[in-house]
């Protein structure tokens, strides 16, 4: 690896595990982190920029952006959940320089919804049972397709820290990546 790599690599583990600190504790993440590591993460792109062109990091953080305010429209996530996406998408763009920025900007969404999902289903199969969850998702569908049918109201979080799910999902991302090009599958 070199310190290309390594160095984006210590920025992303340092932003991470702040803001899973504090999302975890005190359900919050400070904007002047998001803001800093977001700075950082640009300058050190466009002073240690790889061979893409200057708007892959910009456009992998405009992705994620858009896709965070879907979520939070549909009340899946958060503002720092958001702001924490943009600034992931950015610190992957110097990880993995040679990907496409949108592929890139997915990928950060795809994984941390995969992850949530997981830690979501994990919880309802413990405590409904996997027979019962199963109903509930075939009716809270037959509910969007046909009016009238009631919506399961189970709360399966009150707050979820959408900062693991995000690092965790990144991480996964960037480390199946690796594995996969040190094994010479993929580009």
């Amino acid at each position: 690896m070199s310190w290309s790599v390594i160095i984006p690599l210590i920025l992303f583990l340092i932003y991470h595990s702040l803001n899973v600190y504090t999302d975890a504790k005190f359900r919050i993440t400070k904007n002047l982190w998001h803001l800093l590591f977001l700075v950082i993460g640009l300058l050190f792109y466009f002073v240690f920029a790889p061979a893409n062109t200057w708007y892959h990091p910009l456009a992998a953080m405009g992705i994620a952006l858009v896709a965070g305010l879907i979520l939070e429209f549909a009340r899946m996530s958060s503002p720092g959940d958001t702001k924490m996406m943009a600034v992931t998408a950015i610190l992957m763009t110097l990880l993995i320089p040679h990907h496409s920025f949108i592929r890139i900007a997915i990928a950060v969404v795809l994984f941390h919804l995969f992850l949530f999902a997981l830690v979501t289903y994990g919880k309802l199969f413990y405590d409904v049972g996997i027979k019962q969850t199963f109903k509930n998702q075939f009716n809270d569908i037959k509910a969007l397709l046909l009016p009238g049918v009631p919506i399961s109201k189970t709360k399966v979080f009150e707050h979820f820290p959408g900062a693991v799910t995000i690092m965790g999902g990144s991480l996964l991302y960037f480390i199946t990546v690796s594995i996969l090009e040190s094994a010479g599958i993929g580009y």
